[in-house]
């Protein structure tokens, strides 16, 4: 059982970390223009 589990955890990491990227970097983009609208006010 342990062999499968480490040959097939490294494929579905990198994608993960592929498809959070994008998302992390997009809610930093967000909360960094909801804190300049409201410095802004």
């Amino acid at each position: 059982m342990p062999t499968p589990a480490k040959n097939n955890s490294p494929r579905p990491d990198a994608m993960r970390s592929w498809v959070l990227v994008p998302i992390v970097t997009s809610v930093l983009l967000t909360l960094a223009a909801i804190a300049l609208l409201l410095a802004n006010r």
